[in-house]
């Protein structure tokens, strides 16, 4: 159970996620210490092919670069630069948190909770993605990247969604829109 303390979780009012998705700041307090690794996923995620030997690929080469998180950029500087204004940020990419591969014997190291509670509170930033830019914010493009195939984003409300998932793992229903919801359901990109 998470043990709700007063923090006031930022733009959820009339949004398609709730206070939840703020809860994997908190990995330390409910997890093992002596975990190495966690792969944290969204919920609207559907895994369609064996993940195990590419998240082992993965995490073998998370281990060794020095960072924190392995994630997918979806925004480009030079292509969004809104939210880069937005977030501060300085470096020139942004990534989307619904897979997160985590080195998490650096996250503890690293004290990522208490420094991510700190980027919360800046009541300079607007955190539009919620949890996910305030992810953003802490390692500022200092990640590695996953490949398309561990998060591929489907959008059903946008018609720029890539449909071809021949060599897809995991299938990422991004935004508020879900094929199995009344919405969605019959939705082509529902299939």
């Amino acid at each position: 159970e998470f043990d709700k303390i007063n923090i006031d979780f930022p733009n959820l009012n009339n949004a398609h996620v709730s206070e939840a998705t703020y809860y994997r700041f908190f990995l330390q307090k409910h997890l093992p210490k002596n975990i190495k690794n966690v792969m944290y996923l969204d919920s609207d995620i559907v895994c369609i092919s064996d993940p195990a030997s590419a998240i082992e690929e993965v995490f073998k080469e998370l281990n060794n670069s020095g960072q924190i998180f392995a994630c997918k950029t979806v925004y480009l500087k030079k292509s969004d630069p809104g939210i880069f204004k937005r977030l501060d940020l300085k470096n020139t990419k942004y990534f989307n948190a619904g897979v997160m591969m985590i080195n998490f014997e650096l996250w503890q190291k690293n004290n990522v909770e208490q420094k991510l509670l700190r980027i919360l509170s800046d009541k300079k930033l607007y955190f539009k993605f919620w949890d996910q830019d305030i992810l953003n914010v802490l390692v500022d493009g200092n990640y590695l990247e996953i490949s398309n195939d561990l998060n591929h984003e489907i959008k059903l409300n946008s018609k720029f969604t890539a449909l071809n998932t021949d060599k897809s793992i995991f299938l990422h229903y991004s935004g508020k829109h879900k094929p199995w919801s009344g919405r969605g359901l019959f939705h082509e990109k529902s299939k």
